[in-house]
Order: C-alpha cells, then structure tokens, then sequence
C-alpha cells in the first residue's frame, strides 16, 4: 500500500510539472515525506526533478541562457553545499519544521503573487543566488525563489524561459552531486529511485499533453492549497 501511494504521489508530481512547467518538487517533497525519511526523500526528489528538466530541455529545444544568469548560478552553487551539508547534520524533527514553514511561506507567496519593488543590484542577486542554492540544497523547492527574481529582470518571456530552464538544469546537477558527495545516497534511496523515475516521466509526458485542455487556475489554486496543508501538517 505504502509503495502504491508513494508511485501515485510522484506521478501526480510530474502531472503538475508537465502542466505548469514547475512544482514536481514542491508537490512531491511534502507528500513523500508522509511515508519516507526526510534523507531518503531529498536526495529522491532532486534525481527526479534533474531527470524532468533534462527531458524538457532537450524535447523543446531550448537553447542556454547565461548572459545574465551567470551570477546567480555561480552563487547558488555556494549556497548549494550548505543546504546540503545541513540537511545531513541538522536533527530530523527540526528539519521537518524548517520546512514546514518554507512550505507554508511559499504556499502563501504563491497564493497573493505580490508585486516585489526591489531594486536590483549585484549584491542584491549574489544574497538572491546564496539563499536559492541554500534551500535546492536542503529541500529542493528553490523555483517561486529564482522565478520571481528572473521575471523582475527579464521581461522577454521566451528568453526568461530559457533563462530558468538553464538555471534549473546546471544547478540541478549541482545539487545532485552535492547530495551524493555528502553521503546522503544509499540503497534504499536508489531502489525507489528505479521504481519512481518511469511514474514521474509518464506524469510529466500526460501533463504536457493534457497542457491546453487544463483548467490552469483551479490546479494552481489546489496546488497551493495542498503545499500549505502540507507545511501545517509538518509543523504540528
């Protein structure tokens, strides 16, 4: 029963990614971690969603994007290593309302979409790029962060997407090798990893064709109704 529900959750992880474009991690990450160690399932979660944005890069055809995207990167992947490196020595309980309260952050960011007025700066981004590589590292759901800064600077939607699929991609290698240099692979991890890659891909390919018959708004309000149930659930 256990794995039955673990394989509907990370194929509903890549339904929601194939629709949107983002959110396996944010959907799968809380979920995941009604059934499985917070450990297990980091390191789980950032295999999968590389393996989704490998394939996305390569099927439309994206070309790279660092122009602008060098900065951020090159930060995120210092912030990268500490996220992992607390992952691994902070206490499971602690860690789990840590991200009890991201989740719940994010959920609500991404309910009220603000308008930020910031003003942007070099600084600005280097703590931008930290702060993104800190929380890939340590929980994988870093996207409502670099999205909301790339679309602060760039207004060409088709090179913002590029942008992102190019950050997401190369820091997304960055976070994988950083997990397994910390040690955080073990079997357990990669037997579900075998298991769970088919699901997420078969979900990821029915959302991209299922993309313009989708009702957008209500998926994305249940979407966030589901992170923020998540996040109370994981600090009580």
């Amino acid at each position: 029963m256990e794995l039955l529900l673990i394989n509907i959750i990370v194929f509903g992880a890549g339904l929601v990614q194939g629709l949107t474009g983002f959110g396996s991690a944010l959907v799968a990450m809380p979920l995941l971690l009604l059934l499985l160690p917070m450990k297990i399932v980091v390191p789980l979660v950032a295999v999968l969603s590389l393996s989704i944005n490998m394939v996305n890069f390569l099927r439309t055809k994206k070309s790279f994007e660092f122009g602008k995207m060098g900065l951020l990167t090159l930060m995120s992947f210092i912030g990268i290593p500490l996220g992992t490196f607390l992952l691994k020595n902070i206490e499971g309980g602690l860690i789990r309302k840590v991200f009890g309260g991201v989740l719940i952050l994010l959920a609500l960011y991404m309910i009220k979409k603000p308008e930020l007025k910031l003003k942007l700066s070099r600084g600005l981004e280097v703590v931008w790029g930290v702060v993104a590589g800190l929380i890939g590292g340590m929980f994988n759901v870093n996207g409502p962060l670099v999205v909301s800064y790339v679309n602060l600077r760039e207004r060409d939607i088709d090179k913002r997407v590029n942008q992102l699929a190019s950050y997401f991609l190369v820091t997304g290698v960055g976070v994988v090798l950083s997990h397994l240099k910390q040690g955080l692979w073990n079997k357990s991890m990669i037997d579900y990893l075998v298991l769970m890659v088919p699901m997420v891909m078969g979900g990821a390919f029915l959302g991209g064709w299922w993309q313009e018959r989708a009702d957008r708004q209500m998926l994305g309000w249940l979407t966030n109704g589901l992170i923020m149930m998540a996040g109370v659930g994981l600090l009580s």
